[in-house]
């Protein structure tokens, strides 16, 4: 039987919901039936860290050690701290900056995601809409997004000359930095005796090319969809060897190792290298970061940035090579619906991501924009930066690749009606079959 306890209104500990998805696909699929359910208690002690491991016959197991971990996947760490009395969960962050050519990106599918607006339990309070904030990486479907920049004339008469507002953080969270380095840092430049123009080394090759040869050979590739909202600009990221051989001719390419090259992928942005021996000029230069591609932003609106990320292609082991850039105007009264149907005002072109997959809700008085999923099959997610995150009576969704957590805080006055008997410190139930 269960245990009377003195203090109904303590806590007691944390109640989850996992499902693990059977799909190959590292993605969660919530339209499913195939889905793996159990329930998960972890009883409230302090300073007891315990990993919660989706196994390789997609079970789940509570274990105290990393080195218990013979195999499977460690979705993440929970642990209670009395001095605060709170219940965290933890996740192992990427332990090294994204390579320079983007292709460790699905390193973060591992990573923990907010689930916005779960229509797993569409009875039960949903988690809140979500604000967006630059830097942010959005998932819809299985394609991964960041928000570049955010630019709104805030509407506040208190504000004087009316200055533009960018987000900085998120309401109510704190503000963090992006778990891996977006930006390229430039190896090498220098500035060329004849022309003085920028020249930069940005590959394995030991040649320095000029910045400006590079840049009109990037954008004539650019292929640009406008409609009255968006502007799609779509291209390849393309390769050192690519390049060197558009200035090959046959005859010299025959006989020398000119084509031979590193293969390197150029990156669309970067910042120079640091060196002190700059003058106060090339200083302000370096801090900002230069871009090879050219889009057009538009003027006297408001508007959002979003750039593609690229992800792996499984059936060629090699990254996506295309790039998209969606520059989108901010209109108030009128919502951005995003989803892979033609009708839509920013369409992807991925056959996970729905047809009517998400909307952005765009309050100029507020100076904000709110991001709502309206899919009910693999959801609209934003990835987690912070290193924990703190759990309470109110559930929260979150999820890792193709696990989804369901978490929130148990009082000691309902736990009798959940488990008779807890002599374990975590107790794991197979569930029902939904």
């Amino acid at each position: 039987m269960y245990k009377e306890y003195k203090n109904e209104n303590e806590i007691a500990g944390v109640l989850m919901k996992i499902k693990n998805s059977e799909n190959i696909d590292d993605i969660f699929d919530y339209s499913s039936s195939n889905n793996k359910c159990f329930k998960v208690f972890v009883k409230k002690k302090d300073k007891l860290k315990k990993f919660i491991v989706r196994t390789e016959n997609n079970n789940i197991e509570s274990l105290q050690y990393q080195i218990e971990i013979n195999s499977g996947k460690i979705l993440f760490i929970i642990y209670y701290r009395d001095y605060k009395n709170e219940f965290k969960i933890e996740y192992p962050l990427l332990k090294t900056n994204m390579e320079e050519n983007e292709r460790n990106i699905n390193g973060i599918n591992n990573c923990l995601w907010y689930v916005i607006n779960s229509v797993d339990n569409i009875d039960s309070k949903e988690n809140e809409d979500y604000y967006i904030s630059e830097n942010d990486i959005l998932k819809f479907g299985n394609v991964k997004y960041i928000v570049k920049e955010i630019h709104i004339e805030y509407n506040d008469k208190n504000l004087k000359n009316n200055n533009t507002y960018l987000f900085t953080g998120q309401p109510g969270r704190t503000t963090s930095k992006q778990i891996f380095d977006l930006n390229h840092i430039c190896k090498a430049h220098k500035y060329c005796e004849f022309c003085k123009c920028l020249m930069v080394r940005l590959c394995e090759c030991n040649e320095f090319e000029h910045f400006d040869c590079i840049k009109d050979w990037i954008n004539d590739r650019i292929i640009t969809k406008e409609n009255e909202i968006v502007n799609r600009y779509y291209f390849n990221i393309l390769q050192c060897k690519e390049y060197i051989s558009r200035k090959c001719n046959e005859e010299k390419c025959e006989k020398g190792d000119c084509c031979k090259k590193c293969n390197t992928y150029y990156p669309l942005y970067f910042k120079l290298d640091k060196n002190e021996n700059l003058s106060e000029e090339e200083k302000k230069e370096q801090k900002e970061y230069i871009e090879f591609y050219e889009i057009k932003k538009p003027e006297n609106c408001d508007y959002l940035i979003l750039e593609s990320l690229p992800h792996q292609d499984k059936i060629a082991n090699s990254p996506q090579l295309e790039k998209e850039i969606h520059v989108i105007k901010l209109i108030e009264g009128k919502d951005i619906n995003i989803g892979s149907g033609k009708n839509n005002d920013m369409v992807i072109h991925d056959m996970s991501v729905c047809e009517m997959h998400s909307v952005i809700k765009y309050d100029k008085n507020k100076g904000k924009l709110l991001l709502k999923n309206k899919s009910k099959r693999t959801g609209t997610l934003v990835l987690i930066k912070e290193k924990s995150i703190v759990l309470s009576e109110k559930e929260k969704y979150f999820q890792v690749d193709k696990s989804f957590i369901s978490a929130k805080i148990i009082k000691k006055n309902v736990v009798k009606y959940l488990i008779e008997d807890l002599k374990d410190d975590v107790k794991i139930i197979r569930e029902y079959d939904e």
